[in-house]
C-alpha cells in the first residue's frame, strides 16, 4: 500500500519539476525576445551617451611598394 503512495508522490514531484523547468525556459525565451526587441533603442542610447556615431569607421588602405602576397 505504501508503494502506491510513493509512486503518486514521485509522479507529483516529477510533474512539479517539469513545470518549473518549463517556466524557467519560457522566462528565458521571453527575456531573449525582449532584449532583442530593446537592443536598437538601447544601442541608440549607448551611442548618444558615449559619443559614438553608431557606425564603424573604415580607413582606406594605402598602397605601398612591398608585396603582402595578395
Amino acid at each position: 500500500m505504501t508503494d502506491r503512495r510513493d509512486e503518486g508522490l514521485e509522479v507529483r514531484v516529477r510533474r512539479t519539476r517539469n513545470l518549473r523547468t518549463v517556466g524557467v525556459l519560457a522566462s528565458v525565451v521571453v527575456g531573449m525576445v525582449g532584449m532583442a526587441y530593446a537592443s536598437v533603442p538601447l544601442y541608440e542610447i549607448f551611442c548618444r551617451v558615449t559619443g559614438f556615431g553608431g557606425t564603424t569607421q573604415v580607413q582606406p588602405v594605402r598602397r605601398t611598394g612591398c608585396s603582402t602576397g595578395w
